[in-house]
Parts: structure tokens; C-alpha cells; sequence
């Protein structure tokens, strides 16, 4: 289950001796518990441990809602998704592809979609699927994928689009408060404190846009309820003083974070995938 971001910053104040309810988290305090979440989570991803693994369906190109609309917003040779087919964009409109035409890349980094897949996070020879893995366990994986360059090439024929198998990046978290006065450039990172979440821009954001809640350009950042332990002790041990236990609350994270190891490894047989990480 995913968990609010909110969540670990009010549990690590908290620990801290701080009252949320008559006093505002200190910006220095938003600003070392972030960095530490940040640095955690990085540790995490990088174990690629099996509760971080997404199953998503993917295009090759970007889809739109309409090719008269989309026309200025495709140069000469890019390609889209409308109504069932792949189009290419040509001097004067759009010309049809057949599948036997495309080149069916999936892309680590593809801006349309919510999560960036982690090319350490990827085991080529069980990456797409023709259908859901999740509900049809008998499902096969697609032979013959190769790394080309910043993704992966499935061969011909290929299906119109794959259901794959990744870890994403670490997502990036900001506590800091939502201003409607700010420019946010696309990846930059904000905290809304009304609904306790972090939020990461999708892309640029001029000054007077809508509150993340109700703003497509921004995207919602949770965890999984599996590290809600790891990740308070880690922002804890910015918070407190020494007096407090600093010391003691890191070591005690240290030690949560091998626990977290030896229950995948144990209990999935040791399933993590390091066997996935990217190689050329």
C-alpha cells in the first residue's frame, strides 16, 4: 500500500517533541528531512527490492486526443498514437504506420508517462509482455529484446503496445510549501501541508497555476508502506539533537534497513534484481 509523504514528516517531527497543531514544521527542518528521505530512497531503489516493481502498459509514441490539434506539435518524422494506429507526422499532415514499419522502442524516459523506468531496474529477457503478468501468471515474456540506446527494442512483429515489468526511479521529495507565486521548472519537487502530500512537476510551471491537487502538470509522490519505518528514522536523525538521539535513531535505521534485506531475501529467495541491472 502507498502511504502520504505527510505521513513521514509529521511522525519525524513528532518524534522531535514538535506540535503540528500549534506550530508550522521550521523550513530548516523541511529542508534536511527531505534530503534525507531523498538519500534513503535512493538506497532503496538501488536494492531493487520486489514491492518497488511495476507492471504498466506501454506505447511506443505518445498518444493524442486529436491530429489536427497535435499537428504544431510534432515536427517532421515524429510519430503518435490515434485511434488504434501509429501516424507520422509528414511536411504537410500525417501519414499511417504499420506496426511492420515502427520501430517498437519503449524508452526508459518517456515524458507522457507518470513513472521513469530505472535501467537498473529492468531484467531484458522478462521486460514486455503481450498481456497483463499480473492476472495471467502463465503469461510469457516477449524473446528477443535488446538494450538500444536509453531503452529497449522489442522484435518484429511486435503488438501495438506491451505490458512491462520495471522498478522506476526514485521519485525526488521537496516539504516545501506550495506557492502559487513560484515558477517550478519541470522535475522540481513541493509539499501541499492541507493535504499532506509531495507533489513533482511534470513540466515547467509559470507563477498563478492551480494548487497541485487540481493541476495535471503536477504528479502525486507516495512510498510504500514497507519503508514508512526506514524512512521516519532517517528524517528523525536530521530533526533531533544529540540530547534527543540522534545517534541512536540513525543506528536504528541502519538496523530497519537490514531487516528490510533479510525479509525479501528471505522470505522471496533472495529476489531482488540485481540481475537486472543495466549492462551494454
Amino acid at each position: 500500500m502507498d502511504i502520504q509523504l505527510g505521513s513521514i514528516l509529521e511522525s519525524a517531527c513528532a518524534m522531535a517533541g514538535f506540535d503540528l497543531q500549534y506550530q508550522a514544521v521550521p523550513v530548516r527542518w523541511r529542508v534536511t528531512a527531505a534530503a534525507a528521505v531523498n538519500e534513503a530512497l535512493r538506497r532503496i531503489h538501488a536494492e531493487k527490492f520486489p514491492a518497488l516493481r511495476r507492471i504498466e502498459f506501454r506505447r511506443y509514441r505518445p498518444t493524442v486526443a486529436d491530429l489536427e490539434e497535435a499537428l504544431p506539435s510534432f515536427s517532421e518524422g515524429q510519430e503518435c498514437w490515434y485511434a488504434g494506429f501509429y501516424w507520422r507526422r509528414t511536411e504537410t499532415y500525417w501519414e499511417r504506420v504499420p506496426m511492420e514499419r515502427l520501430a517498437a522502442f519503449v524508452a526508459f524516459d518517456q515524458p507522457w508517462e507518470a513513472n521513469e523506468i530505472d535501467p537498473g531496474g529492468v531484467v531484458k529477457d522478462a521486460f514486455a509482455f503481450r498481456s497483463d503478468p499480473k492476472y495471467n501468471p502463465e503469461a510469457a515474456p516477449i524473446t528477443g529484446c535488446n538494450w538500444f540506446e536509453d531503452g529497449v527494442m522489442l522484435p518484429a512483429p511486435a503488438p501495438d503496445g506491451v505490458f512491462v515489468r520495471f522498478v522506476p526511479k526514485a521519485p525526488r521529495v521537496s516539504f516545501l510549501e506550495w506557492s502559487g507565486e513560484t515558477a517550478y521548472a519541470k522535475g522540481a519537487g513541493c509539499y501541499v501541508t492541507a493535504d499532506r502530500e509531495c507533489y513533482v512537476a511534470l513540466a515547467d510551471i509559470a507563477p498563478g497555476g492551480d494548487p497541485p491537487s487540481a493541476n495535471a502538470s503536477w504528479k502525486r509522490v507516495r512510498v510504500r508502506d514497507e519503508f514508512e519505518t526506514y524512512l521516519v528514522e532517517m528524517a528523525a536523525a536530521t530533526i533531533l539533537s544529540e540530547d534527543q538521539g540522534r545517534y541512536q535513531t540513525k543506528a536504528a535505521a541502519e538496523t530497519e534497513f537490514a531487516e528490510l534485506q533479510a525479509r525479501f531475501s528471505e522470505g522471496l529467495g533472495d529476489s531482488r534484481m540485481r540481475v537486472g541491472r543495466f549492462r551494454r
